[in-house]
């Protein structure tokens, strides 16, 4: 390459400095001789030390082989990437070959076929397009085998060449394999070229996937040191089978099984602790299970009451709240999500950007391996915990842990009692255990220690640890009332009438549009505003709406069965009582029906053991509303207070 070529390159092709070196070692002592020599002289033809005629006296390489060794080294590989120092290796190739004779024919002795498949690719695009097509299933119009062998492959590949026109006297036909041999190398080229269309389509999406995510290399990528820095969430549906028991309506108390339940968890990336977990019982967890899990993370953990025989808590503990006190209500900085639909609701944005007040990073979709850490945990959790157990479904239907797990279920009573303490237990004892990923410390340890360097963390204000707001749904609802039937002032939600005593005594409220707030897991309350921002209180649902919890999704699927007439419920009867035996008749035949009826059975568990004191009305101000009405009045005068001033 001429001099004024090279000056016209990019500075960076000529800076020398910054081409792949050679490791001389790994070649022979002649070789190493003859790309010393090389390389001496194209450094001195780029730096322009010496002339073409100095550098032959020097090294012994004439003015043209100079030139062509430039020229090799500033060419570019199949990557992109300055060939360099590489291209002046003896006996390495650079250029694919291309062959310049004619194709053999039968006719000429001695063939030689080095090139001819390439050639004839080239010469005939219709065999080359063939080819492509049925190895990589590009022609959506055609049913293709699901992966097509090499020898069905040649087979249609000798089809298309007499298609083409090509006698039998003609390459590939005058060859002993009829070019089977250059066909399988073309192949192999072919899906090195396109290896993630071809990982797709010859060993499925998976394969595929992971294929193109294994390219997401970023030498730059932030390293996560500090404890809730960064944070990790997903749901895992456990590899075990479990029970639950009902009494049917004809009053017989059955066991049997349910779908397998859920796990979700947050796991801090610095330390690899387990913040907070959450077991969900339905077919799918929804908006409420993740928001339901985040708020166990910042939460200060509560010990639970074991009753397996021989199960007890390791020693430590092992939950962050409890063993590091500078973690309670610890909020973090960032969280990664997949972009599952219930990780995409408005609602779970709003509520970790607004109480936890953190980033939701939801990352590229199907790439579970942005998430490793949590996924490992689950991996970890499965062979140390639940695949152990008999009624383990193992991790594919063909896994030989995996032996009648349903059956194994009913016949040890594996509940769901029981996959609530042994998931305690097992979480409790990986944050307790030496890891690799925190230099053999447990999660626990590490933790402690980067506290303890003075690592300070986002802590919750208290004022706002009373009441955090993570299932709360806002919403506008207008109070209706009509003097002339005697209906006093309330609002309706979901189907269902709300009022405190308050409201039930201010008609000068009808018509006004009123801000409520409401817990998603709990409608038996809702907490009301009025437009200028005063509270009204809370006001409670009606009847035996107000007395036993249940979630917005419940209030749904029961009004749905009304709808449809499936079962009435009465102005005095339970409805969630009414849905319970619904779902118990249901439960003998249906597993679905079965696992809704232990979501309602664990979610009223939970509510027992939380024991929310969530008053009906505000009892100070009901107390002495009379005695107000009569200073003020009566309910006109006291309601238009009411609008002005907060009394609550």
């Amino acid at each position: 390459m001429p001099r004024r070529k090279m000056i016209e390159r990019p500075s960076a092709d000529i800076d020398i400095s910054k081409w792949p070196i050679v490791n001389i070692e790994s070649l022979s002592e002649n070789e190493q001789v003859k790309f010393q020599k090389r390389k001496e002289a194209v450094n001195l033809y780029i730096n322009d030390k010496a002339t073409l005629e100095q550098i032959k006296q020097l090294t012994g390489i004439a003015p043209i082989d100079v030139r062509r060794f430039t020229s090799r080294c500033l060419l570019y590989d199949e990557n992109g990437n300055l060939f360099g120092y590489r291209a002046l290796i003896p006996q390495v190739k650079i250029k694919p070959y291309k062959r310049i004779l004619p194709l053999p024919n039968m006719d000429e002795s001695k063939s030689i076929f080095t090139g001819a498949f390439t050639k004839l690719l080239n010469e005939y695009p219709t065999i080359k397009e063939a080819i492509d097509d049925l190895y990589l299933k590009r022609n959506k119009r055609k049913v293709h085998e699901p992966r097509i062998r090499i020898k069905d492959l040649h087979r249609k590949f000798l089809h298309a060449c007499k298609a083409a026109g090509i006698a039998e006297t003609e390459y590939p036909f005058n060859t002993v394999s009829m070019g089977k041999r250059a066909l399988e190398r073309y192949i192999k080229t072919l899906h090195n070229q396109h290896f993630n269309e071809a990982s797709a389509k010859r060993f499925g999406e998976e394969a595929g996937r992971r294929a193109r995510n294994s390219l997401h290399f970023n030498p730059d990528k932030r390293i996560i040191t500090r404890p809730f820095e960064q944070v990790q969430f997903d749901g895992h549906r456990i590899d075990a089978i479990f029970t639950i028991t009902f009494t049917t309506p004809s009053g017989n108390v059955v066991t049997d099984v349910i779908d397998r339940p859920w796990l979700l968890t947050v796991i801090d990336v610095a330390t690899r602790v387990i913040l907070g977990y959450h077991l969900c019982l339905k077919p799918e967890y929804d908006r409420s299970d993740v928001l339901i899990c985040s708020r166990n993370a910042v939460v200060p953990w509560k010990r639970k009451e074991l009753t397996i025989d021989g199960l007890t808590y390791p020693e430590g503990i092992g939950f962050a709240s409890e063993v590091i006190p500078a973690t309670k209500w610890a909020l973090w900085d960032e969280i990664l999500f997949d972009n599952a639909k219930s990780h995409l609701a408005n609602m779970v944005k709003d509520r970790l950007k607004n109480v936890i007040k953190c980033d939701v990073n939801l990352g590229p979709v199907k790439m579970p391996e942005r998430r490793g850490l949590i996924e490992r945990f689950y991996g970890l959790l499965e062979t140390n915990g639940y695949q152990r157990l008999p009624n383990t479904t193992g991790n594919n239907p063909k896994d030989i842990r995996r032996n009648k797990p349903e059956v194994a279920a009913k016949k040890y009573n594996i509940s769901i009692g029981d996959l609530e303490e042994l998931t305690e237990i097992l979480i409790a004892t990986y944050n307790l255990s030496p890891h690799s990923g925190v230099d053999y410390l447990s999660p626990l340890q590490s933790m402690e220690q980067k506290i303890s360097r003075g690592e300070v963390l986002r802590i919750m204000p208290i004022e706002e640890q009373s009441e955090i707001s993570f299932l709360t749904l806002e919403a506008k609802r207008n109070v209706v009332g009509n003097a002339k039937y005697g209906k006093r002032p309330h609002i309706e939600y979901e189907g269902v009438t709300y009022h405190n005593e308050i409201l039930s005594r201010s008609p000068d409220l009808v018509g006004t549009k009123l801000t409520i707030f409401v817990n998603i897991e709990d409608l038996r309350f809702v907490r009301a505003f009025l437009p200028c921002g005063s509270e009204l209180g809370i006001l409670t649902a009606k009847g035996k709406w107000g007395v036993t919890p249940h979630s917005l999704k419940t209030r749904k699927a029961i009004n749905q069965l009304k709808r449809e007439k499936v079962i009435t419920i009465m102005s005095m009867d339970d409805p969630i009582d009414i849905f319970l035996r619904y779902l118990e008749k249901r439960g003998v035949n249906d597993k679905r029906s079965r696992t809704k009826l232990g979501h309602l059975q664990y979610q009223n568990k939970e509510h027992a053991l939380k024991q929310e004191n969530v008053p009906a009305e505000p009892s100070v101000i009901v107390s002495d509303l009379d005695k107000q009405l009569e200073q003020n009045g009566g309910p006109e005068q006291i309601t238009r207070k009411l609008r002005r001033t907060i009394v609550y």
